[in-house]
This record gives C-alpha cells, structure tokens and sequence, in this order.
C-alpha cells in the first residue's frame, strides 16, 4: 500500500484493545478492524488491519489513509502522557517509512463533519 495521509481518530470509549473495535466494526458490516494502529491509554500500541490492505475510517476518504485509533473519549478529558508520547513517536516512524508528510496527517475532524478526537486532543502535542 502507498500510504498518502494519515488520520487521527478517538474511540469515544474507555481504553479498550483492538480486539473489542474489531468487534465493533464487524458488527457494523466492516471486513476487519478500521485502523491500522490503535494506541492504549498506557502508551502501547496494537496492529490493527493489516498494512497491506486500505483502511475503513474516513467515509469516502480512506484511499491511502491511514487510520489510527487512539482510545478514549477526548470530548469528557485528554489523552494520557504515555499515549501523546507513544502516538508522536509512531507518526514520526511511519512518516519516516513511508515518506508521508508532516502536512499530511489529520484528525478526523478536518476531513468529516465529526468532533473526533475530541475538543481535548492537542494536535500540536503530536506534530
């Protein structure tokens, strides 16, 4: 897959792992799991779809999109420090290796009629 961009969502949940939101999303008729990544309140960070294979997470926008998911609800409080940290490290790495632009990653929000990820997610914490 040539990634192009990539977009930052929240899961508007409790820190769940990427089993619980591919669950979710199958439920919802998705083949698998809509993000490439998902990023725990810990800092740790979980596969999601495989790398090989376009995202679900943007309607009508996924092509060459990269999705991650960052779990929680950023509308009621922030991202912890360990997931600010974990996240920059992991945009910095695939932006590196899949030569994407710093202009090229997104939040949900700027691409949709959405308030993901939330009025508590600083974007400038993570570019």
């Amino acid at each position: 897959m040539k990634w192009e961009r990539i977009t930052i969502h929240h899961s508007a949940s409790g820190d769940v792992s990427v089993d619980t939101i591919r669950q979710w999303h199958l439920k919802r008729g998705f083949v698998d799991i809509g993000y490439a990544w998902v990023v725990r309140k810990n800092g740790d960070l979980e596969l999601g779809r495989p790398m090989n294979k376009q995202g679900a997470h943007v309607k009508y926008q996924n092509y060459r999109n990269m999705g991650i998911c960052v779990t929680g609800h950023f509308q009621k409080y922030s991202p912890s420090e360990a997931q600010y940290s974990s996240l920059k490290k992991l945009l910095e790495f695939l932006c590196f290796a899949f030569h994407i632009p710093k202009g090229k990653i997104y939040l949900h929000k700027d691409l949709a009629n959405t308030v993901c990820p939330g009025k508590f997610f600083d974007r400038r914490r993570i570019i």
